[in-house]
Parts: structure tokens; C-alpha cells; sequence
């Protein structure tokens, strides 16, 4: 693991000496009295920063002298970070004496940056490592990153399910057959078993979303892991069948009574993602809990172990004669061997190529690449994608060169890695140290797009949003990241601009704690000799806390230099005063509490604080304290000005104090689900910088502050289930860069502002707005708006004559629209429209006839449209895919709809098959 510790050096050089030379440069420091001992330092860092490639270089090569320069790199890197640390101090007190200036107009203030403490120290240990790195005659002009072709992220997600399924469609088809075979007396568990990095659970989601597996009356997705957790399970089953039950308590006998109720006659789909347990007495513990479905239920478990599988069929409930739990005879189980190199290749192709690009000079070469991945889809996703950044003969004979040859040995789960660690050598320079973060979150573990970018960030990783989606979209280009949780054919665009959830391959999260090494440890909060030693790790930068249980002296073993702490799964807690008072450096910290942990009805006597020592913080960029019972944020919250990124939701929060307005850096705000906040602060428009605000089920907030109109960088509000809201203010309607407002579930809301110019707004969801009767006159003015949700808008009878203006608009949602009498005239110009969904607008009789220049339709819902009696003559000059017209009384459908030959899918109830019997449709 050495030599990729040190790969992540060479990033970190580049990185922070970019940092530096912006400090530097700053009008402030030319007021430095040390001024000049940071400008040689800047000299030397830039030749260092310019040596890092061929340094790199040498230790791939290995050898002695390959290992003298590694460890150089470590000294290195250890000595970039501690530089880091001496420019953000910088950095904060530059902005401290800019303010100071600002408010006292005397410049002497620059004067008063006192020289930090170790710039004498850094300065002499830059000085001996250059002097050190210069015996090894390292070249600086090696190897420069090559300009960098027009991205292709062509596997992305979308494209991700079916592209994962080359070579597997005999297994899928196998493994539905299964699904949907009926059996008396018995649920049957269908093992997929394979390598790690095979294509188990790609299978799985695969199937799991296929519509031929719609038989069943509950699905449900549990990933496991090695550690097998029967409550998480058991919660997780239940979950995915109501969202919004109240687990309090963590008592198995009272999950499994609720698991029982809910199961009870109903037939179900299961899936157990990545299973390790042996333990016969777990295995039937848990079979117990599933035994309640009914018959012809499935458990689908993906494995890496045949033993797992042995292990299954052993225990009582296997030989019930009843209702026996037991796996599928051995004929019948799915075990995934390697694929063949030619679709190992396909696999590759797809990643490495864009539609345009010439594929034959690449052929050869790429061939054998292919035949060295060992047959394992995870290694051809990693490899392809990094093809994909370098297309030139050169670069990928120099991979082909270094790829230790997997053959078709893969039961070496070893030289897997070795290959991964291989991908991870030629990727994205820029996005080295944002994957080697991803070892800070456990296994299996669901991280959220939103948050993750925000950690990023607050780390210095990347500058902004964007660069984070880059990486995010880079990584799951090389399957490093996997969107998480069961695919589902609603996964559609309504969520658009939801955080998707994302998690990690295990093999791929092994990979990033080998190159993390010792920059990262979990702190056993019960292990007291473990904890002692740790202090003394002058590496460490990251920690997790675990088993933390009030043990307040665990604080005290923090390492000194941490710059993330995130501390997990903790169960009701308090921490000490004094719990940060030694973290200066600390840029993000997580304490956000899994929900369902706290009860939902905490009384009042268990909330807490938060622990006065955050204001020590200077540094802190990223603060996350989601589900802690915290009522109020202290008064000292303001001393925090480095910070960017606060996530309160699900908090018990009452009031935020006026002086949070003074972050003037805070650019991420989440105050969900306080259920109990009654105000913000009157001047929460002097966050200039703030471009996400979410009060998503503030459920008591009345009214928002006027001044919100001036937050003009704001991209992201989400006000939905803000039920007490009755108005917005006047000027609510020219927020400039707003890209994504939710207004849905504002019941109380009668009307919008009258002139609304969102003119960046993509994204607009009003539904359930129960009172809104009109929208504004001058709604057509939204020119970018692309998705429209208005479904549940009872009161809303016409649509303003401007509406027709919306020539972006791709998705309108009117459902339940139960006022609506009619479209206007001109509807056919949303020329863009690709689905439209009109069901139950009771009220509807017509459809314009403009209705027909809709020529990028393609799904229709006009489902117990109950007074719609005809449709328009030549609605099949459409080229609608989907058309759904249940429960519609037609007299008659018109002739031209016999030419669709577009349509996948015709929803008709059985009062109208009489109508289609008339030949309209063949079957």
C-alpha cells in the first residue's frame, strides 16, 4: 500500500501549491512583515510541485531507489498538509484584518497578522526537502497531464444498468424464470454467487427493475454486509414497505411483530445484497423473521462464498413442511463465472468511446487490455473509463505494459485489487484525493451527492459544485462509485434535482483505505489503549468515532492535526464542553445522527447543545448535526467565518440567532424538518453567498424574511410541506440564478407574487398547493423551466395565456387537477413536451386541437379523465410510446391511432376493450 500513499502526495503538492501562490498574491500580505520569507517558499514549493510527475515515476518502477523516493513523498506530504494548515490560518486572519480595515478605515491593521508561529520551522523543512529531492535528479518537465479532450461520461448513470449486463442476458433470463415460478409450501432463496467484481448485484438491480417482476406485492432491498446486522435488516424490510413508520424502539421482538403484520399473506421480492454470514443461529433468526410471507415469496442473496449458501439449507425451517425457508436446488443457483475477453471488451468500449470516435486503430491494443482484466466487469469499468481520458496508441500501450495479468485466475481477489490500484495510478490527477476520501465512510455505507460535494469542498478538494458533479460523474464512469439502492422504473426526472445516493464497491472501498493509509483511523470510543496510541499518530487527518457512549475522555485522544471527525452511529449523546477545544484544524465536522435513532417525540428535557469549544474552530468549513435534538445554536456560532456548509435538519430547532447572517462565506443551509422553528432572521438576506436553502417541512414557519429576495447567488430552495406559508414577499419573484424551486405541499399558499422573472428556473414543483387558485399572468415569463409539477392544485381552473411560452417545458404533471376545464387554445407550442400526465382532471372535455403539433410526446396519461368523451382526429400522428386511457369513456377512438406503431405500452379498462375491438388495435 506504500506506493499509492504516495501517489496521493503528488496531488496534494500540486494542490497546495496553487493555494499558495493565491495567498501570497493577496493585497493583504503585501502588508506582511514576513512577506518575504512566504514568497521563497512559494519558489520552492512551485519546483517541487513541478518535479511530482517523474517523483511518481520513479516509485512505480520500484527498486531501492524507487523506495528512497517514496520516502521522500511521505515527508513530503506530511509537510504540504502542515502547509495547508498555515494558509488557512493565514487566509482567516487576512480576512479578519480586511474587515477590520473595512470598519476602522485604517490600514495599519494589516500590521497586526502576527507572524505564525512554525513559518520559521516550514520554511527550513521545505528547505531540506528540496535540497533532498534534488540529489535524486528528478526532471521537472516529465511527463505533463496531456491536454484533455471534450469529456465523455458515456457510461453514466443511466446508461449503467443495461451497459453492466453485457454477457449476462442467459443468467437474467434464468433468474426471472425463477422469480416467477410458483411453489407450494414454500419460499425459496436463489443464491447469486461470484467474485467480487463480478456483476452480482448489477444482476440483481437488473431484474429487481425488470416490469416482468411486478407479480409481487412488496419488494424490498437490504444491503448486508460483512456485518450482519438483524435490526438493520429488519428495519430496512419494513421501511422500504412504509416510509413513514416510527421505529423507536430497538427491540428485535417488537420489530419482528411489526415485520410479521406487515408481511402477513402477502407475497414478497427480497433482495439481500452482499451476504457473509455463517452463523447457522443468525441464518435462522432471520429466516424466522421472513417466514410470515406468503407462498411463492423470493429472497434473492448475492455472495461471495459457496459456504454461505451450504449454510442456508441446514436449520429447521429449511425442512418445515408448512412453509420452509431453504435455497433453490443446486441446477437452479446462479453462479456468475468471469466473463469471456470479448465482452470484457464491449464492456470497455462502451466507457472508452464517445459516438463519434474511430474505434479501429484502437482495436488491437484495446483487445489486449481487455484480456488482462481477469474477466471482471469492475476492472474493464475502471480501466475503460480511464482509456477513455487518454485515447492515444502511446498511453494505452503503456497500461497494457504495466497490467499485471490477471488471466482468468480471478479467484485471486489480491490481483483484483492490483489492477483497481493500477486504474487508480492513471486517473484524473484532480480527482485522486476526492476518491481516497471515500475511505472515511464505512462500508456499504449511503452517501449522500449533496453532502459529499459539500465535504469536498470544505477539504479544499475542489472549488465548486461543478467540479464536484465532474468527479462524482468521473468516478461513476470508472464504477469507483455506484448510485445506490434498488433501481426502480419510477426513477424518473421528478427527481431531478434530488440528491442522488451513491455508495461504493467493497473492492473499491478497500482500494481507497490502501491509499488513505494511516491518513485516516476509527476511534473505538470502548477501546482505551487503542485510543491512547492514537494521539500519538502525527499522520492522521481524518477519524471516524464509533461506540460513543458519553465516554468524554475520548476527546482528549483526538489526533491534533484531524480535519474531518465524523462520528457514527452513536445513540443518545451529549458531548463534554470542552470535546474540541485542542481541533484547530478541523474543516468538516459530521455529527449527523442516523434517524430513527432519536425518537420522533424527544421531550424537552433530552435536547442538548452543541459543545461550546465548536468556536475553536476557526477552521471549520462544514458542520452537519442532522437529527440531534438541538433547540438553539449558540450565540458564538459567529466567530465561525470560514463557515460554508450547515446542515441542521430534523434538529428541534426554534430560532436561528440573527448573528448566523454573518457567515458571510455560508453558502449551504439545510434547515429541514424543524418541525418546531417559528422565525428566521429578519436579515437572512446579507448571506450573499448562499446557493442551497432548504426549510423542506418547517411545518410551523409562517412567513419568510423580505430580505430572502436579495440572496441573488441562491440555486437551490426547497420549501416544500411549509404548511403554515400563506404568502410570499413581493420581490419573491426575481430571485436571478434560482434553478430549482419546490413549493409542493404548501397548502395554505393562495397566490404567487404577480410578476415572476425567475428566468434561470428550470425546475418548479407546486404541487398539492390546495389554495393556489391562479397562477401569475406573466407565467410564461419562466422561458427555461423544463419540469412542472402543478398535480393536486384543485382550485387552479385555467392555465394563464402566456403558459404557451414555456417552448422548454419537457415534463408537465396535472394530475388531480380537479378544477381544470380546459388547455389553452395555442397548447400545441410547448413544441419540447415528452410526457404529459392528465389523470383525473374530472373537469376536462376537450383537448385543443393544437394538441396534435406536440410531435416530441411520447407519454400520454389520460387516465379516468372521466368527461373527456373524444380525442383529437389525428392524435396518431404522435409518436406516442405510452398512452394511457383507462377508464375513459370514449365513444370512439380515432382511425389514426391504428398507425401508431410507436406505442410499448396501451392502458385501457374493460368497458373500453369493446371500442378497440372495432380492429383499431391489433393485439
Amino acid at each position: 500500500g506504500e506506493m499509492i500513499g504516495m501517489m496521493i502526495a503528488s496531488a496534494l503538492v500540486r494542490q497546495i501549491t496553487s493555494r499558495l501562490i493565491k495567498i501570497a498574491g493577496d493585497e493583504i500580505s503585501l502588508q506582511w512583515k514576513f512577506k518575504g520569507k512566504v514568497d521563497k517558499m512559494v519558489e520552492k514549493m512551485k519546483y517541487l510541485a513541478a518535479v511530482m510527475h517523474d517523483a511518481d515515476e520513479k516509485v512505480r518502477r520500484g527498486g531501492r531507489h524507487g523506495e528512497i523516493v517514496g520516502l521522500w513523498l511521505m515527508k513530503l506530504k506530511s509537510l504540504s498538509h502542515d502547509l495547508e494548515d498555515l494558509l488557512d490560518d493565514l487566509d482567516t486572519k487576512n480576512n479578519e484584518a480586511k474587515l477590520k480595515v473595512f470598519f476602522s478605515r485604517n490600514n495599519q491593521a494589516y500590521q497586526w497578522i502576527t507572524r505564525p508561529r512554525n513559518l520559521e520551522d516550514l520554511g527550513k523543512r521545505i528547505e531540506e526537502i528540496k535540497n533532498e529531492g534534488m540529489s535524486f535528479n528528478l526532471d521537472p518537465e516529465a511527463r505533463v497531464e496531456q491536454s484533455r479532450k471534450k469529456e465523455t461520461f458515456s457510461a453514466n448513470s443511466d446508461r449503467g444498468t443495461t451497459a453492466g449486463m453485457q454477457g449476462r442476458s442467459a443468467e437474467k433470463d434464468k433468474l426471472i424464470r425463477l422469480l416467477l415460478r410458483t411453489e407450494a409450501n414454500k419460499i425459496s432463496i436463489i443464491p447469486i454467487v461470484g467474485l467480487g467484481g463480478i456483476g452480482k448485484t448489477t444482476l440483481a438491480r437488473s431484474v429487481f427493475a425488470d416490469k416482468r417482476v411486478n407479480v409481487f406485492d412488496i419488494q424490498a432491498w437490504v444491503f448486508v454486509s460483512e456485518k450482519f446486522d438483524l435490526h438493520k435488516i429488519v428495519r430496512t424490510i419494513i421501511r422500504s414497505i412504509d416510509t413513514n413508520i416510527n421505529l423507536d424502539s430497538n427491540d428485535l421482538e417488537f420489530l419482528h411483530n411489526i415485520l410479521r403484520g406487515k408481511l402477513a399473506g402477502k407475497k414478497y421480492l427480497i433482495v439481500l445484497d452482499d451476504f457473509w454470514e455463517e452463523d447457522v443461529d443468525n441464518l435462522e433468526e432471520l429466516k424466522q423473521m421472513l417466514q410470515h410471507g406468503s407462498n411463492g415469496s423470493k429472497i434473492i442473496v448475492t455472495t461471495r462464498q459457496q459456504s454461505v449458501v451450504k449454510k442456508m439449507t441446514t436449520g429447521y425451517l429449511a425442512h418445515e413442511t408448512e412453509r420452509a425457508i431453504l435455497p433453490v436446488h443446486e441446477s437452479d443457483r446462479i453462479n456468475l463465472g468471469v466473463l469471456p475477453t470479448d465482452d470484457c471488451w464491449e464492456l470497455m468500449k462502451i466507457r472508452a468511446f464517445g459516438p463519434d470516435d474511430d474505434q479501429i486503430p484502437f482495436e488491437q491494443i484495446g483487445y489486449e487490455i481487455a484480456s488482462k482484466c481477469g474477466g471482471i466487469p469492475l476492472v474493464a469499468n475502471a480501466f475503460g473509463k480511464v482509456m477513455s481520458e487518454n485515447k492515444d496508441i502511446k498511453a494505452w500501450q503503456d497500461i497494457k505494459v504495466r497490467m499485471v495479468d490477471l488471466g482468468l485466475r480471478g479467484e485471486h481477489q489480491k490481483d483484483t485489487l492490483e489492477s483497481l490500484k493500477l486504474s487508480y495510478y492513471f486517473m484524473k490527477l484532480e480527482f485522486k484525493i476526492c476518491f481516497a476520501y471515500l475511505a472515511t465512510f464505512p462500508k456499504g455505507f449511503i452517501m449522500d451527492t449533496n453532502r459529499l460535494i459539500q465535504q469536498w469542498k470544505a477539504l479544499g478538494y475542489i472549488y465548486s459544485e461543478h467540479d464536484g458533479k465532474s468527479c462524482i460523474d468521473y468516478l461513476l464512469g470508472m464504477s469507483f462509485l455506484q448510485i445506490s439502492g434498488p433501481p426502480s422504473a419510477s426513477q424518473s426526472v421528478a427527481h431531478a434535482n434530488a440528491s442522488v445516493e451513491l455508495t461504493m464497491h467493497d473492492l473499491v472501498h478497500d482500494l481507497a483505505k490502501v491509499i488513505i493509509g494511516d491518513e485516516f483511523l476509527v476511534l473505538d470510543a470502548d477501546d482505551a489503549t487503542g485510543l491512547r496510541t492514537s494521539k500519538k499518530d502525527i499522520h492522521c487527518r481524518h477519524a471516524e468515532l464509533i461506540q460513543y457512549k458519553n465516554q468524554s475522555e475520548v476527546f482528549k485522544y483526538l489526533p491534533k492535526k484531524l480535519r474531518s471527525l465524523h462520528i457514527r452511529d452513536s445513540q443518545k449523546w451529549q458531548l463534554p464542553r470542552k470535546a474540541f477545544s485542542r481541533s484547530k484544524y478541523m474543516r468538516v465536522l459530521d455529527l449527523a445522527c442516523s434517524v430513527g435513532q432519536i425518537s420522533e417525540g424527544q421531550s424537552t428535557s433530552s435536547k442538548i447543545r452543541l459543545p461550546r469549544s465548536i468556536k475553536k474552530m476557526k477552521l471549520l468549513r462544514y458542520l452537519d448535526a442532522t437529527g440531534l435534538p438541538v433547540s438553539s445554536l449558540s450565540k458564538s456560532m459567529h466567530t465561525l467565518q470560514n463557515m460554508e456548509t450547515l446542515i441542521m435538519s430534523n434538529c428541534s430547532l426554534e430560532t436561528l440567532p440573527d448573528n448566523v447572517c454573518s457567515l458571510h462565506k455560508l453558502c449551504y443551509l439545510d434547515l429541514s424538518g424543524n418541525r418546531s422553528l417559528n422565525n428566521l432572521p429578519t436579515l437572512l438576506g446579507k448571506l450573499s453567498k448562499l446557493s442551497f436553502l432548504n426549510l423542506s417541512g418547517c411545518s410551523i414557519l409562517q412567513e419568510v424574511p423580505k430580505s430572502m429576495c436579495q440572496l441573488t447567488c441562491l440555486q437551490h430552495l426547497d420549501m416544500s410541506e411549509c404548511r403554515a406559508i400563506q404568502n410570499l414577499p413581493d420581490k419573491f419573484g426575481s430571485l436571478p440564478n434560482i434553478l430549482f424551486l419546490n413549493l409542493s405541499g404548501c397548502s395554505k399558499l393562495t397566490k404567487l407574487p404577480d410578476s415572476v422573472n425567475l428566468e434561470s428556473l428550470k425546475h418548479l414543483d407546486l404541487s398539492s398547493c390546495h389554495e393556489l387558485e391562479n397562477l401569475p399572468q406573466d407565467f410564461g415569463n419562466l422561458q427555461n423551466l423544463v419540469f412542472l409539477r402543478l398535480s393536486d392544485c384543485y382550485k387552479v381552473s385555467v392555465l394563464p395565456e402566456t403558459f404557451c411560452q414555456l417552448v422548454h417545458l419537457k415534463y408537465l404533471d396535472l394530475s388531480d387537477c380537479h378544477g381544470l376545464r380546459e388547455l389553452p387554445a395555442c397548447f400545441g407550442n410547448l413544441s419540447e413536451l415528452h410526457s404529459l400526465n392528465l389523470t383525473s382532471c374530472s373537469k376536462l372535455q376537450v383537448l385543443p386541437d393544437s394538441f396534435c403539433k406536440l410531435f416530441k410526446l411520447r407519454h400520454l396519461n389520460l387516465s379516468y379523465c372521466m368527461r373527456l368523451e373524444e380525442l383529437p382526429r389525428s392524435l396518431g400522428d404522435l409518436k406516442l410510446e405510452l398512452l394511457d386511457i383507462t377508464a375513459v369513456t370514449l365513444h370512439d377512438l380515432p382511425d389514426s391511432i391504428r398507425g401508431m406503431t410507436t406505442l410499448t405500452q396501451l392502458l385501457v379498462s374493460s368497458a373500453q376493450e369493446a371500442v378497440l375491438d372495432k380492429g383499431v388495435l391489433n393485439p
